[in-house]
């Protein structure tokens, strides 16, 4: 765990090649893997990601993870309330009434990982 100062958002790291079993998260999970890779199920279906990838989980979304090598992998995530992301939501004008959920599970786009380890 990192310190983070700012209310309703958490910083965690790993460098693990623990396996974990299936579990979920009461926050939203944006996070980005700096190095290896993991294979895990989601709510959204079979998930692979690798070095350079953003990874990301709703709330209540169910989810494990593995290495994809005996190397393992490190990932930096941050985990957000669901307030803060509603309110965040309102910033950016999301429509009302709209279910707030990230729905891709990962994302392979090198901008965002730069933005994201500047952060």
């Amino acid at each position: 765990m990192h310190r983070s100062s700012i209310d309703g958002v958490e910083a965690t790291s790993a460098d693990t090649t623990q396996t974990f079993a299936r579990h979920s998260h009461e926050r939203f999970g944006i996070g980005l893997v700096v190095r290896g890779g993991q294979r895990s199920s989601s709510g959204r279906g079979p998930v692979e990601a690798r070095a350079g990838d953003a990874i990301t989980v709703n709330p209540g979304e169910v989810h494990d993870g593995s290495p994809l090598d005996e190397q393992g992998r490190v990932w930096h995530m941050l985990y957000v309330s669901p307030a803060l992301m509603d309110d965040v939501a309102r910033d950016l004008e999301v429509r009302a009434g709209s279910s707030l959920e990230i729905e891709r599970p990962v994302l392979r786009d090198a901008r965002f990982a730069a933005l994201f380890e500047r952060a």
